[in-house]
């Protein structure tokens, strides 16, 4: 069967012109019999094969991988409806807190609640909540009763997993002080202690070494470092200027982080051999491999332990080189 798209369009274009269904659970297309990903530019003449998978779902990175306006809207309104839902039930969440507090939920004080917590829409910050990113006290008395900003600070840190017990900083001024002093004129050396590390790592976003990231000073003076690109922390960076730091990495040689990638490619015999095998060469802990394959596609994700960025990245380039893998990645939170 023919089909006609416009110039530039995408293997995900392709799937949306078939069907919406198609296009909402499309993970990939052969293309003249080879394995291409959702944003592989088209030409004249392909014959093209559309690859689904019923876990797979529109995100928002999709809006990068179409051009046509029919595509783009299809995918518009899945976000949108998701969003809905999401904001919907993050209402109700809110609605059990009031109720819990004794209180009634107006308007008044949900707007006020947001504001607090800097939303200036009440369909945000519901949708915050349900996604995790806000997390409401049980006692919200004192944030609608509260006039100044100190409350909400606090509830705000916790809010974003800043404000629970973190190990103390460890600076020079130590030995003179019981108190950390941070000279902001000069970047913050994240770096590797006796014991541990100067630093606290961010859980939403989970930077290793070689990130570009900055700190934020906590109430015990730990300091928490998030990916510059992390919600959360581009939240903290906008409401407490005052206590966001630069940072630079000095080396790490014995701490490890947490990081995963993604793998696809062309199924065939002794392909997870391989990937095993290469893995096993750079002498890193794997925490979970895990790969699963349909319709002649392979499609895994492996959770390692790093060193920093360049160990991932000479791990992507080793594992690329692999026979009918098609792309290696790091998934970033």
């Amino acid at each position: 069967e023919l089909k006609t798209l416009p110039k530039g369009a995408t293997a995900l274009d392709f799937a949306y012109n078939l069907h919406t269904d198609i296009g909402d659970t499309c993970i990939g297309a052969k293309v003249n019999h080879h394995l291409v990903p959702l944003s592989h530019r088209l030409e004249s003449g392909d014959q093209v094969e559309v690859l689904t998978s019923k876990s797979q779902h529109p995100t928002v990175e999709w809006l990068n991988f179409v051009t046509t306006a029919k595509a783009r809207t299809k995918i518009e309104a899945v976000l949108k409806r998701e969003r809905k839902e999401l904001a919907k039930a993050g209402e109700e969440k809110i609605k059990e807190v009031f109720q819990k507090a004794s209180l009634e939920p107006t308007q008044s004080f949900l707007d006020k609640l947001a504001t607090y917590f800097g939303f200036s829409r009440r369909e945000d910050f519901y949708y915050a909540i349900e996604k995790g990113d806000v997390i409401i006290p049980d006692n919200i008395r004192k944030i609608l009763k509260e006039k100044n900003g100190n409350v909400i600070l606090k509830y705000v840190k916790k809010a974003f997993g800043v404000g629970k017990k973190k190990p103390r900083i460890l600076t020079p001024s130590d030995a003179s002080s019981d108190k950390p002093v941070f000279d902001k004129t000069k970047p913050y050396e994240l770096r590797e202690e006796a014991f541990g590390r100067n630093y606290v790592v961010a859980s939403c976003c989970k930077p290793i070494p070689g990130d570009e990231v900055f700190g934020f000073i906590n109430d015990d003076n730990s300091v928490i470092v998030h990916k510059r690109s992390c919600p959360i922390g581009i939240r903290l960076k906008s409401n407490f200027g005052d206590r966001i730091l630069s940072t630079v990495w000095s080396s790490h040689t014995s701490s490890s982080f947490e990081a995963i990638l993604q793998i696809t490619g062309i199924d065939e015999v002794g392909i997870l051999t391989g990937i095993a095998q290469t893995i096993s060469g750079f002498h890193v802990n794997i925490i979970r491999l895990l790969i699963e394959t349909k319709d002649g596609v392979f499609e895994g994700k492996i959770n390692m332990m790093v060193h920093d960025v360049e160990d991932i990245q000479k791990m992507c380039i080793a594992l690329s080189k692999i026979k009918n893998v098609q792309s290696v990645s790091r998934i970033v939170n």
